[in-house]
């Protein structure tokens, strides 16, 4: 008997239930040799064992992680392949694999129904990462989410349509008592703003982020348009920050349609302590150090100082 034929014999011997139940490390040695499209387009939607050797390859990262980082190359139109992809994904975790950590990729188009499909499946994370580009989920389909999210510790969002932003501010605040970390990314640095691609802390914002969510601990602003007045605002009333963070930042002037840059290789520390007459000042250590009576003054030296560019990494306001 040939080679081929006792191969194609030995292979009829498996039925379908032969190949579910393949011990799941030479499932493992198989998959590992599949391209992760390959592997999710077809291996994961055989069956619940072959999903099962999957999910860690390519999704599920232990201790709660759920990072969809891999779904990838999903255009703005295709709602549907995302949909179902997700239903794929979430329908198939086991009831052990309690998920706390949310990882959507940076770029992807996400609707209101597909946050919604998430949030009703997800209702114990603590950690979420959403898309940067949020300006397809409304103000309504944000509410309808994140009122099944009361444990979020850490959210990341990116840039909603303008008229949402004290919307989503108000219903994070009003559900997520515990949130200490909160971090605005915005997708583009535009000076016309009015396509909601840029978060402007102005003073209308800062006073909501201070109403609804004055417990944060670190707020970190990237890629937005920054108001001396909205700073000022975060600093003196949010009661208990322990520091912002800045990166990839613009600041307003008072001229208008004119914004100037943050500097690179800028690095502040600022720290705020009472004194011994119960006034408070602010410390700032930059290439030398500075103390200053408030807040404004700090601000607005920073503002002024030549050194002030587009960061390359992080500029961190520390202050406690």
């Amino acid at each position: 008997m040939s080679m081929w034929k006792k191969t194609k014999k030995s292979i009829g011997k498996y039925s379908v239930d032969g190949w579910k139940d393949l011990y799941e490390d030479i499932l493992t040695m198989i998959f590992n040799r599949l391209d992760p499209k390959c592997l999710f387009e077809t291996a994961y939607s055989v069956c619940q064992s072959w999903r099962s050797v999957c999910r860690p390859m390519l999704f599920w990262k232990g201790n709660g992680i759920l990072d969809l980082a891999r779904l990838t190359n999903i255009g703005i139109d295709e709602g549907d392949k995302l949909m179902k992809l997700l239903k794929l994904i979430l329908d198939g975790l086991q009831p052990q694999c309690v998920v706390t950590e949310f990882f959507f990729p940076k770029r992807l188009h996400l609707s209101d129904n597909h946050l919604y499909y998430a949030a009703q499946r997800l209702a114990n994370l603590q950690i979420l990462s959403l898309p940067h580009p949020t300006n397809m989920i409304t103000g309504v389909g944000f509410s309808r989410a994140i009122q099944h999210w009361k444990e979020l510790r850490y959210l990341v969002i990116g840039t909603f349509k303008f008229p949402d932003y004290a919307h989503v501010i108000q219903e994070i605040g009003v559900n997520c008592k515990n949130l200490e970390f909160l971090k605005i990314h915005s997708m583009e640095m535009k000076l016309d703003v009015k396509d909601g691609n840029v978060f402007v802390l102005d003073e209308r914002t800062s006073l909501e982020l201070a109403t609804h969510l004055c417990q944060v601990k670190i707020f970190w602003f990237h890629g937005s348009l920054l108001y001396i007045q909205g700073l000022e605002t975060i600093l003196n009333k949010c009661s208990s920050l322990e520091g912002i963070i800045i990166s990839s930042c613009r600041h307003a002037t008072r001229i208008p349609n004119f914004h100037r840059t943050l500097k690179n290789n800028t690095w502040y520390n600022i720290k705020k302590r009472t004194r011994n007459d119960n006034t408070i000042e602010y410390c700032t250590h930059s290439t030398e150090q500075e103390v200053y009576n408030s807040s404004l003054s700090m601000l607005h030296d920073l503002w002024n100082h030549e050194r002030m560019e587009v960061p390359r990494w992080p500029v961190e306001l520390f202050i406690r």
